[in-house]
């Protein structure tokens, strides 16, 4: 298993918005690291800003990267708004001899409607009265709204490109019925309106979203179960799901 599981090129993991890669004891990817490491792998998880925008998160992974392997190809694997700093820091620093593959997992690769419907509800007042506060302190609520179809349609697509010479993989979840016992009760809500506007999800990304490049897999659990965390679907198996992200990642030569 180990051998099938054993990548040429380095493992980079980006979290999503909202958390940090380690904090203290706690995992991100909780336990993913080190089982990437005993299959012989090459692993950093970085640790980005908390909450801010995606190209500021470019910046850092950009910053990160060359500090970590330089001169090396990784391989980036970003999990929801991650995955956009990884297809961002790929087509701004035009990173094709850099940039092995860029894999996302449950990423709003076209943007989510729940956040419009969120935003336009009432997050929008909220951020208008907050923005100067959190720019205080280093943050900005700006990464919230990339993740919006509206910002996807308005800006990323328009000037976020695939990389000639890079691979580009996905992998997702969706929530199957009943919700109730398939997914944390935060998306007992979301699920059902981002159903209607989108179709099958796992809470806060569609799946038609979510696949971006080669769809490798689509599991049954909703968006914190996919990096195995306590709060997610618990029959999820996690390892599993990322075993079969990292097992074509090495049949494709990567």
């Amino acid at each position: 298993m180990s051998e099938k599981l054993n990548l040429n090129y380095p493992i980079v993991l980006i979290h999503g918005l909202g958390a940090l890669g380690q904090l203290g004891p706690i995992e991100y990817f909780y336990k993913i690291p080190k089982w990437l490491e005993r299959n012989h792998n090459r692993v950093h998880v970085v640790n980005l800003a908390l909450w801010n925008s995606i190209d500021h998160c470019a910046e850092q992974l950009k910053l990160a990267i060359d500090n970590l392997f330089p001169g090396e190809k990784v391989n980036l694997i970003g999990h929801s708004m991650g995955g956009l700093n990884a297809r961002l820091f790929t087509s701004r620093f035009d990173l094709g001899v850099r940039v092995a593959s860029v894999t996302t997992i449950g990423t709003p690769n076209r943007g989510s409607s729940i956040v419009d419907h969120f935003l336009e509800l009432f997050l929008n007042d909220i951020i208008e009265k907050t923005e100067g506060l959190a720019k205080k302190i280093n943050f900005s609520h700006l990464g919230l709204r990339q993740v919006s179809k509206k910002y996807f349609n308005e800006h990323f697509h328009i000037t976020v490109q695939d990389v000639p010479g890079v691979a580009y993989f996905s992998a997702t979840s969706i929530i199957h019925s009943p919700i109730f016992l398939n997914s944390l009760p935060g998306f007992w809500l979301t699920q059902p309106i981002l159903n209607h506007y989108e179709g099958d999800n796992d809470g806060f990304v569609s799946l038609e979203s979510a696949k971006w490049g080669t769809h490798i897999c689509t599991y049954n659990g909703d968006h914190y179960a996919q990096i195995g965390q306590f709060m997610g679907h618990r029959k999820f198996d996690h390892l599993k799901f990322f075993g079969e992200i990292i097992g074509r990642l090495r049949q494709e030569g990567f």
